[in-house]
């Protein structure tokens, strides 16, 4: 079965955390959601996210509160994914 939902909430990985797990996520292109609420992620940790999750065409659903993702972290995100 392939991975569908991922949710790696509150775990503090920062944006060295998430820049592994983006690299790891890069071949699972089912995903329909993922959740890295309250996470640390900055800036950085955002870019790295927008670069994987671009593989992912069947993304529904991306949860980034309670970080600390800028307006340009942002605006790499929405490149992205659009």
């Amino acid at each position: 079965a392939a991975l569908e939902s991922l949710d790696l909430s509150d775990n503090q990985m920062g944006d060295e955390g998430v820049k592994k797990l983006s690299k790891a996520l890069v071949g699972c292109t089912s995903l329909t959601s993922v959740a890295l609420a309250d996470n640390m992620i900055g800036p950085t940790g955002a870019t790295d996210i927008a670069h994987a999750l671009s593989h992912f065409t069947k993304l529904q659903k991306l949860h980034l509160q309670g970080n600390r993702v800028t307006p340009a972290g942002a605006h790499e995100l929405f490149e992205c994914l659009s």
